[in-house]
């Protein structure tokens, strides 16, 4: 649970208002299958699969380990004879480990599906309005913090990582800033040359980490997996502000109005 913001788009105020009602927690529905016995084991594999690629990538080649997965690679690697997914993968001692700290209070039927008559759209428990205006507003804010943009640390970055150019670096900021970047392979897939790469990241901004379309679809950041790669969650912060303005925003007339709410997840 954490405190966050997004921004609702709209013909007024009011329309804001109540397309942003249908994301409430509170909300109830007819009682509904929210997750099947076979969907928590699935979830079970995948976490066991994910946390055991890091260890092992750790035991092979810490740096790139660290490269890839970002600092946690070592807690992981720490944590292999203490978590449940590492020591062995007994799905249905997961299953009902799952059951007990992530379910306790939904009904189980049966077959060990969850049930549950919460809203299945539900994105906050509380949030208030806390500015308005229109997308020019927001646009006038992305070209000032485009005209006073400094390309010199983006530019050390690609080097550093890009062109393994460790800059007198000691070991231990090396790896400090391996493990806090995406990785090479997804710089070059992402930006190919350090040209496309500072003039992307010139026009990166975002105002919040979610947008309510005028159509009533949320949109956010990509989800991390449960163990993602840092590499992976850098490209999505990336990619979510290169993408804010220049692509979700621009589909919309610059006269749109827009709340932005602080909420609570």
């Amino acid at each position: 649970m954490y405190f966050d913001r997004f921004i609702a788009l709209g013909n007024n105020t009011r329309e804001i208002n109540d397309m942003v009602l249908k994301f409430d927690v509170s909300i109830t529905v007819p009682e509904y299958v929210y997750l099947t016995k076979a969907e928590i084991m699935a979830k079970g594999r995948q976490e066991y699969n994910e946390f055991s690629e890091c260890v092992k990538a750790y035991e092979t080649d810490p740096i790139s380990a660290l490269e890839r997965y970002g600092p946690n690679a070592k807690k992981y690697y720490s944590a292999k004879n203490t978590t449940i997914c590492c020591k062995d993968l007994d799905m249905e001692k997961y299953y009902q480990l799952y059951i007990h700290d992530y379910c306790f209070c939904d009904k189980i039927d049966s077959e060990g599906s969850v049930l549950s008559c919460c809203n299945p759209d539900a994105k906050w428990d509380s949030c208030s309005c806390e500015a308005k205006g229109n997308l020019r507003d927001i646009y006038a804010e992305a070209e000032r913090r485009r005209r006073i943009y400094v390309p010199d640390k983006d530019r050390i970055t690609w080097d550093i990582v890009v062109n393994h150019n460790r800059n007198k670096l000691t070991d231990e900021e090396y790896i400090e800033v391996l493990a806090n970047n995406p990785s090479r392979a997804h710089l070059l897939a992402r930006y190919e040359t350090v040209e496309k790469y500072i003039t992307s990241r010139s026009r990166a901004f975002a105002y919040s980490w979610a947008i309510v379309t005028p159509d009533g679809i949320w949109h956010e950041r990509e989800k991390d997996r449960f163990y993602a790669h840092v590499s992976e969650r850098m490209i999505s912060f990336m990619r979510w502000e290169e993408e804010y303005c220049d692509k979700i925003l621009k589909a919309y007339p610059e006269n749109t109005q827009y709340c932005l709410f602080e909420y609570h997840n």
